[in-house]
């Protein structure tokens, strides 16, 4: 402790670490805004970054309501004080280059003013107890660090953190170094006028506006991690899936996780599939069926592709060129060598494919032989 002109103790600013922190947040101290940018900074890790890996016990820990972290963190993050990355978990780092690390020895002679607590705030008519015993610090602007060294910012063994002037006037209006202001309803009215307060968890990284097109419509949970994730990592799937979603609308029960899956499985409409089948496939197929050479076909990534009696899959446009006979003689012979093979009629082959991979033919035969 050190003692200013008037004989009162002042603590150095900011020495706190992010349990002290945590106390002044339950004491109404912060705004929330104010209160994650802090911890951030109490966290002392090097490059000034917390990394989120479960969001829900964070905000449990730390006392967050979970909008409230989200609406903090989008607010921060619009005003250049912290960048966001997500690989699984969330890193938030603080970016603003007028935090810096202070020496051994800590600060010493700053102009700290200590003001009168002891009647009532101007213009709220609101009583504010006697804070003789608490301590109100406030910078100077010629006193406040320098930071023009990066090795500060990244040095492991930080033991203090320290915020200049210009934090707290211009940049981030929601720290307070006042403390003595007493409850949250004054800190409220203190930052009314500001609207970053009313974002979203949703608008804290980029939604596509096609996902909010379709999101009443559906009731997708674009706040879902899962689909984020997807999102971020898939962003040129996600028209398709969208289309798929709308091709399933009557049956989909779980909206958010099907629009999941079908941007990580890359998952193509049925109608779509069906429209880039040639003309004279179903025709040949029909044909390949009776002569009991085929037993199914798929679509991958685009391409046709035909499963035969001898367990391979072929290519439709590869299959196509060869005649009756030739496929006949290349399957026949592969049958004749495989002593397992089942003689019986192509509709009782046993089905290597899930129903919904098959072509409309295998299908219905299937369901006629069992």
């Amino acid at each position: 402790m050190t003692h200013n002109l008037t004989g009162r103790q002042k603590s150095p600013h900011l020495r706190l670490s992010p349990p002290e922190v945590k106390g002044l947040w339950e004491l109404g101290q912060y705004t929330p805004k104010g209160y994650l940018y802090h911890l951030i900074l109490a966290h002392r890790k090097p490059g000034w970054i917390w990394r989120i890996d479960n969001v829900s016990e964070f905000c449990r820990e730390w006392g967050f309501a979970r909008r409230t972290f989200y609406r903090a963190k989008a607010a921060l993050i619009e005003e250049g004080l912290i960048e966001e990355e997500i690989f699984g978990a969330i890193e938030l780092k603080a970016t603003s280059t007028d935090v810096c690390v202070t020496s051994d020895t800590g600060v010493s002679d700053e102009a700290f003013t200590v003001p009168n607590v002891s009647h009532s705030v101007p213009d709220l008519a609101q009583p504010v107890p006697n804070g003789s015993h608490l301590s109100a610090e406030t910078f100077s602007e010629q006193e406040s660090c320098d930071s023009t060294s990066l090795k500060q910012l990244i040095t492991p063994t930080t033991q203090d953190v320290c915020v200049s002037a210009d934090v707290i006037t211009n940049k981030n209006p929601e720290i307070r170094t006042d403390v003595g202001v007493f409850n949250r309803q004054l800190a409220h009215v203190e930052n009314a006028g500001y609207p970053n307060q009313a974002i979203s968890p949703e608008q804290a990284i980029y939604t596509p506006p096609v996902l909010l097109q379709v999101k009443k419509k559906f009731k997708i949970n674009l706040a879902d991690p899962h689909l984020r994730r997807a999102i971020e990592r898939w962003p040129e799937r996600i028209d398709v899936a969208i289309s798929c979603l709308e091709e399933k609308e009557a049956t989909v029960k779980h909206p958010t996780r099907f629009l999941q899956k079908a941007i990580e499985e890359k998952w193509q409409p049925e109608a779509l599939a069906k429209e880039k089948a040639p003309d004279d496939f179903q025709v040949w197929f029909q044909e390949a069926r009776k002569r009991g050479l085929v037993i199914g076909s798929q679509c991958i990534d685009n391409v046709l592709v035909v499963y035969t009696v001898d367990e391979q899959c072929i290519p439709f446009e590869q299959l196509r060129q060869q005649s009756w006979e030739q496929l006949e003689a290349q399957l026949q012979t592969v049958t004749d060598d495989d002593t397992s093979w089942n003689p019986s009629p192509p509709e009782q082959i046993p089905v290597l494919l899930p129903e919904s991979e098959l072509s409309g033919d295998a299908i219905d035969n299937m369901r006629q032989a069992g």
